[in-house]
């Protein structure tokens, strides 16, 4: 929290864009620290809206929460008859209330219905996924999104098993991979975990949604405005370390041009050159933290 405060200095009458509210904890740090601050905070999940609205009560004559994804925030800021914004935050992934709530789906340590759906109003679940792929579909998810090794393998299991019945819930689905999949030491990750990392960013698209929802946070930053991103796995990094270089002016020009004439229009300079990792101090109160990659950059030209 106070890496991100300190990547996003106070703006006078600014407008602030949490574009993944989650438990509204970074809105909150912004809104107290900057009195006169304006608030926009956008969530898929209903349930994440309606935590934040009673958690931000206090300032609620600064702030509109918007139950969207951070892929429409376009839109939203329309609506809003917002031009642009002096401070983005983006704490991509699963939040903690996800991976805490059984009946969301998203942990294999606690039994619930295989969902993991951010919206649950729309769009198809993980046990959807796991009932209608076929083996090179599942093989396929669970490389791409997963980099999983071992993926034909655990495809191969998941076929054979929902032929004897229906695989339903998390427990279920967390066998399965660890039979063929068995931890190899003691502090290794569980065997699950990437598995059920690949079939989330199935279900919401959550790589093609990131890649669009930069760009277009990026496009409605104010001149001198900021961008921060949290990620939590290369995957998502990768994105984002991407998307920022090439919003940074660049030449694009052949190599045997003398000089540069492509007048490339980049318009963002990243102010982090590599990631800013959290502090133990917080990974020990808050483990899932650990894997934590923030990135920041701001714009530079109109």
């Amino acid at each position: 929290m106070d890496e991100v405060l300190h990547w996003l200095p106070s703006r006078k009458k600014g407008i602030a864009l949490d574009s993944t509210l989650g438990g509204g904890g970074h809105a909150e740090a912004l809104l107290k620290r900057d009195p006169d601050l304006r608030l926009i905070g956008l969530d898929k999940d209903v349930e994440a809206i309606t935590r934040s609205h009673k958690r931000l009560k206090q300032f609620e004559d600064r702030v509109d929460l918007v139950n969207s994804g951070f892929e429409e925030l376009d839109q939203v800021l329309d609506d809003l008859e917002i031009n642009c914004v002096d401070l983005v935050i983006m704490d991509v992934g699963v939040s903690s209330f996800h991976l805490n709530e059984p009946k969301r789906g998203f942990s294999f340590s606690q039994n619930g219905l295989l969902d993991m759906r951010f919206d649950t109003s729309v769009g198809t679940n993980a046990s959807d996924i796991i009932a209608r792929s076929n083996e090179r579909e599942l093989a396929s998810i669970f490389t791409r999104y997963g980099e999983q090794s071992q993926a034909l393998k655990v495809a191969k299991a998941i076929i054979k098993e929902r032929a004897k019945s229906p695989i339903k819930t998390t427990v279920q689905l967390s066998k399965i991979v660890e039979s063929v999949l068995p931890r190899k030491r003691r502090g290794a990750i569980h065997p699950s975990t990437k598995v059920f990392q690949a079939l989330r960013i199935a279900v919401n698209d959550e790589l093609d949604a990131l890649s669009k929802g930069l760009k277009l946070a990026a496009e409605r930053l104010c001149m001198g405005g900021r961008m921060a991103v949290i990620s939590f796995h290369s995957l998502e990094d990768r994105i984002v370390k991407r998307t920022m270089r090439n919003l940074e002016p660049h030449c694009v020009c052949p190599k045997e041009s003398p000089i540069c004439v492509c007048n490339n229009p980049g318009y963002m300079k990243i102010l982090t050159k590599k990631p800013i990792r959290p502090k133990q101090p917080e990974v020990e109160t808050n483990p899932r933290s650990r894997s934590a990659k923030l990135r920041v950059a701001e714009r530079i030209k109109v």
